[in-house]
């Protein structure tokens, strides 16, 4: 897995609620590094910040998800399902407002004649 936001460097706006969710998975200031400077990161350092919740080998993928479905089978479906919605809820407090704020804000970046002439350069590589 790798992973990048670039969006700030063609002039646009992150979308679908990463301004609420990235923050919420890896903490305020990774989020700011992750989102204000675009790098690329690899998979053990989106583990690292909190954006993965786990890395396996590609070839180990399938028997890995295999594995925490059956561990998750063996639990109360009832309860997991309260869990899940629980922190969904917890976990996503403002991520309407933020799909809102981003939605304004990505409008408006496609307006911009700088937006246009750095997303021409960028797809010229």
């Amino acid at each position: 897995a790798r992973a990048f936001f670039p969006e700030l460097k063609w002039g646009m706006f992150v979308t679908g609620g990463v301004s609420s969710l990235l923050p919420a998975l890896a903490g305020l200031q990774n989020a700011r590094e992750m989102m204000f400077l675009g790098e690329r990161y690899d998979a053990k350092t989106l583990l690292d910040k909190g954006v993965a919740w786990r890395v396996v080998p590609d070839a180990q993928l399938m028997a890995e998800a295999q594995a925490v479905a059956e561990k998750l089978l063996t639990q109360s479906q009832r309860s997991v399902r309260a869990m899940k919605r629980a922190l969904n809820e917890v976990g996503m407090v403002s991520l309407r407002r933020a799909i809102d704020i981003e939605t304004d804000i990505t409008v408006a970046s496609f307006l911009d004649p700088d937006t246009t002439a750095r997303i021409a350069e960028f797809s010229k590589r």
